[in-house]
Order: structure tokens, then C-alpha cells, then sequence
């Protein structure tokens, strides 16, 4: 109440200061920028807000449940076998047997009464696991409130102070001594509320605390022994532990609350009332925009400008077919008018736009200039989008006729080109015929040759062992004159010799025969060849014209 008493006795006086500005040309001045438009709007901004504790509530009972599940976490024992020396072994049992007499490899020696003595034998231990579902279900619990948290904390410290405001905007056209003169102030009064941020700063207080408690179990040791393991999914296993354990159970139902909550926990009231102005109040604006006239069409002040910006501007004139479209279409009434409505220009239009989003009917009616000048240029865009869209429609038509054009051509080339290629196709199978017919007579006189040679082979063969037969019967003449044990003997070599004389006789007729066999194979495949290489030029065309 003393401020705002304050700033009421310094109004007075300022108003009493521009009332004795009493001068005929001040008065002139003060009347032209009176008779302008004038548009003043006054807005009163009341904010408020309210907080959530709910889910502060039910982490802070939760903490301690959570932390004693971190300081002595379920584990299950399994059972380990190592095979060391029995020097070594610790621990034995059923299954160090049972492995002894499947590895009898194991065993070092059995004495005189039975007992067995191994060389190495089965060592059993035991080792914690603490990869159990339970485990990794609070793990992934952990991270999850670190983060829903986090997240609510940030929002806070960022948005959780409120003010109220008041703002005023005024903006004036005018024609002041032939000048255009256009005026436009917003004047915005921020104080904050001392009751609200005392309410933030306990809101604040109890997520910090949170936050450091989950910080601890998050940097725990339970959580380096889980930091490799895989975050449980939805929807979550109800097992016996986290059934049945009281700890475990009101961590599974804090789970499902944070799920289940989206709300980011602050709640924001804000009301704002428009004000209309008073006759005295719109000559106390006028006075002000007086003296903001003034300010700027005073005397220049001597002082060192901080800054001298210099531009040229060069326009161009771009050609395009639009032009003869123009040059030859109807002829316009009024004159023309060169509008740019590019991407870039439109882009740059809505980032220098100074309309909110929403607006109410006062804002409407203070922006009015504003939002006519944007639907203008919004129908200017409209209309040239539909102007592309036409060209490209006649840019498909045209192509289309020309792919129609150019088909219908290349089907009359394919059409004449088939007439050739099966002409040729006749006169190439003409040729193939007339050779395969040459290569069949030939290969018929090859075969009689080849009969020739073979008889003359089995000739040479029958007289050789008909010469080796008489001079077998020269010398068993030879040996009638010897005494009877020579020919017993000579008998016997005779014999042997004959026997291998015929074996001999008959191995070279097989050798004969395989040599004759192989020699007509080779006959054969050399005319193969000779017929395959002269009937794979022809073959080949042939395939190339079936498939086209």
C-alpha cells in the first residue's frame, strides 16, 4: 500500500508537469497524435499454485524398506564342484563319489583292503547369487525413482516460483506535421509471492531428501552387483518373496504406483483480467505517447554512436514463363502488384510475428493490424501453392504424352526389329540343318574306317600266335631225343614255359584289346569334338534366337 500511495503522488505530479505544457504548437501536436488510432490494452496477471505430495508420501514410506532390502538382499546358494588335487580338497560329498567312479582315470592306486586312493577328486563350494528376480526387480526399481525424481525436481527448481503482473500495451498511428508516426510501448510489472515460494521450498526440501536417499541405494554395493543385469519387465512376476515379504511387497506396490503416475506434481492457477480505460486514463496515454514523441524528434544528443550499420539494397528482376502467360492473358483494371511469397520469406514472416498463440477478444481487437496483415499475406500463400500445384499438374500431362509418344515409337521399332531378327532366325536354321546333315555322312565313313583298322589288328594278332604254336612244336621235337628223365624235366620246363608263353600270349591280347578299345574311344571323342566345334556356333545363335 506505501508504494503504490507512492507511485500515485509521483503520477500527480507528472500529470501536472505535462499540464503545463500549455503551447499552441505542443497542443497541435497533442491533438494530431490524440485523433490517431489508438489501441490500449491493460492486463492484470494473478498466478498461483498448489503441490502434490501424494507421491512424495509414499516414497518417504518406502525408504526404509527399500534400504534394508539393499543392506540384506535375498540370495539363493548354488552348489559349485571343482576337480583338484586331494591335497587340496575341502569339502567332499556324494557327488565327489559319484564323479570319482565315472573319471576312474582319477584314481591313483586301491590297496590290500579295498580302499580306493584318487589322485584329484571333486571339490564342492558353494557361491551367492544375487541375479535373482527379486533382486533385479528392486535394482530396476531404484533407477525408476532416480528418475521419476529427477524429473520432477528439475520442473521445480525451474518453474516453482510465481509472480504477479501487470502489463499494459499501447500502440498509436498517427500523422504528426506530414510524418507518420507509429508508437507502440508494452510497460510489464513482476512481483513475487513470498507465501508461495515458502510453500516451493518445503516441496523442494522433501524431493531433495528423496532424491538423496535414492542417490545412496543408487551407488550402493547391491547395485554394483547388478549392474549388469537386465531391468525386469511389465507385467511383473508375483512370486512367493515379493508376495509374502512385507518389504518386498511395498516395494512391488510403489512400483505400480510410479507406473501408474504422470502427474509432474505442481498445479499452476493462473487468472487474467482485461481492464478497460477511462476517459482520464487515455489522456494520461496520450500524454505519455506526447512525451514519447519528443524523446525521439528532439535534437540529436552529441554523444558517440555505438554502432553505424550501411546497406544497399539492389533488387532483380527474375524472368520465368509466367510472364507470358501475363504478357498474353487479359489485361489488368488495376495496377500490378508484386507480391514475395517464397518458403524463406514466409518463415521469416512467422518468426518475426508478435501474435500469441491464443488470443481473447481484447487481444483480438489489439492485434487487429497484425492479424489482417497475416491473413493477407496467408491468402497470397494459399493462392500460390494452388499456382504450383497447377504447374506440376500440367508438367504430369505433358509428360505423360510425351512417354505415350515415345512407347508408341519404340513399339513400332520392336515390331520391325522382331520381322528381321525372325527372318534371320529362318536363314540360320537352313545353314544348321545343311551342316548337321555333312556331319552325319561324315561320322559314317569315320566308323568304317575305324572297323578296317580293327580287323587288321585281330590279323596281326591270330598270325603272331600262330608263329609262337610252331615254334612251341620245333622244340618238343627237339626233346623226344633226350633220355626220359631229360624229358621228364624238359616235360616240365616245357610246360611251364608254354603255360607262361599262353599266359604271356593272352596278356598282350588283353593289352591289345584295352590299347585298340582306348585307341576307338579316342577316335570317337576326337570326332565328337571335331562335330561339337563345329556345332556350338550354330547351337549358340540358335539359343540367342529362341530366347528373344
Amino acid at each position: 500500500m506505501k508504494q503504490q500511495t507512492k507511485y500515485q503522488k509521483l503520477h500527480q505530479k507528472y500529470i501536472k508537469a505535462m499540464d503545463s505544457l500549455s503551447d499552441t504548437e505542443v497542443q497541435e501536436i497533442a491533438e494530431s497524435i490524440e485523433s490517431g488510432r489508438t489501441h490500449v490494452l491493460k492486463m492484470k496477471r494473478i498466478e498461483s499454485s498448489s503441490f502434490d505430495t501424494s507421491w512424495i508420501a509414499r516414497i518417504e514410506d518406502c525408504i526404509y524398506d527399500l534400504g534394508s532390502i539393499v543392506q540384506l538382499p535375498k540370495i539363493t546358494t548354488k552348489t559349485v564342484g571343482e576337480v583338484v588335487k586331494v591335497e587340496l580338497a575341502r569339502k567332499i560329498g556324494a557327488e565327489s563319489v559319484q564323479h570319482l567312479s565315472s573319471h576312474t582315470n582319477y584314481i591313483k592306486e586301491i590297496d590290500e583292503n579295498g580302499n580306493v586312493i584318487p589322485s584329484k577328486i571333486l571339490n564342492l563350494g558353494s557361491d551367492d547369487q544375487y541375479a535373482t528376480y527379486e533382486n533385479r526387480f528392486i535394482a530396476t526399481l531404484i533407477r525408476h525413482l532416480v528418475s521419476f525424481v529427477q524429473k520432477r525436481l528439475d520442473y521445480v527448481l525451474q518453474f516453482a516460483e510465481i509472480k504477479n503482473a501487470d502489463v499494459l500495451f499501447v500502440k498509436n498511428k498517427s500523422t504528426v506535421d506530414g510524418m507518420e508516426v507509429e508508437i507502440e510501448t508494452k510497460i510489464k510489472i513482476t512481483q513475487p509471492i513470498e507465501s508461495s515460494m515458502d510453500e516451493a521450498k518445503s516441496y523442494i526440501d522433501r524431493c531433495v531428501e528423496v532424491k538423496r536417499y535414492m542417490m545412496y541405494y543408487y551407488n550402493s554395493e547391491f547395485m554394483k552387483k547388478l549392474k549388469n543385469e537386465r531391468d525386469v519387465r511389465n507385467p511383473i512376476m508375483m512370486t512367493n518373496i515379493l508376495k509374502k515379504n512385507p518389504a518386498y511387497h511395498k516395494c512391488y506396490e510403489l512400483y505400480r504406483f510410479i507406473e501408474s503416475y504422470d502427474s509432474i506434481g505442481v498445479n499452476h492457477n493462473v487468472s487474467e483480467t482485461y481492464s478497460d480505460f477511462s476517459d482520464q486514463d487515455f489522456q494520461d496515454v496520450n500524454k505519455t505517447l506526447l512525451a514519447n514523441f519528443f524523446a525521439i524528434s528532439s535534437e540529436e544528443s552529441s554523444a558517440k554512436p555505438i554502432r553505424e550499420v550501411k546497406k544497399e539494397s539492389k533488387p532483380r528482376v527474375l524472368d520465368s514463363i509466367d510472364e507470358e502467360m501475363f504478357i498474353f492473358g487479359p489485361i489488368q483494371k488495376g495496377p500490378i502488384q508484386t507480391v514475395r511469397m517464397d518458403e524463406e520469406y514466409i518463415r521469416n514472416l512467422q518468426a518475426r510475428s508478435r501474435i500469441p498463440q491464443h488470443l481473447n477478444n481484447k487481444e483480438r481487437e489489439y492485434y487487429a493490424d497484425e492479424i489482417a496483415e497475416r491473413l493477407e499475406k496467408h491468402d497470397d500463400y494459399t493462392e500460390l501453392r494452388a499456382l504450383i500445384r497447377r504447374k506440376k499438374d500440367e508438367l504430369k500431362i505433358w509428360e505423360a504424352r510425351v512417354a505415350t509418344t515415345i512407347n508408341r515409337r519404340l513399339y513400332e521399332e520392336e515390331v520391325a526389329r522382331k520381322k528381321d531378327e525372325l527372318r534371320n532366325l529362318r536363314e540360320r536354321e537352313q545353314l544348321l540343318r545343311n551342316a548337321r546333315n555333312a556331319l552325319v555322312e561324315s561320322a559314317k565313313n569315320n566308323e568304317e574306317i575305324v572297323a578296317d583298322k580293327i580287323r587288321e589288328l585281330e590279323e596281326r594278332q591270330a598270325a603272331r600266335a600262330q608263329k609262337e604254336a610252331e615254334v612251341a612244336a620245333r622244340k618238343a621235337e627237339r626233346a623226344n631225343h633226350l633220355t626220359e628223365k631229360q624229358k621228364r624235366a624238359k616235360a616240365r620246363r616245357h610246360k611251364r614255359y608254354v603255360r607262361q608263353c599262353k599266359e604271356k600270349a593272352l596278356a598282350k591280347a588283353k593289352e591289345q584289346k584295352r590299347l585298340e578299345r582306348e585307341q576307338r574311344k579316342e577316335m570317337v571323342k576326337a570326332e565328337k569334338r571335331k562335330y561339337a566345334k563345329r556345332m556350338k556356333p550354330l547351337e549358340n545363335q540358335e539359343n540367342v534366337e529362341n530366347e528373344k
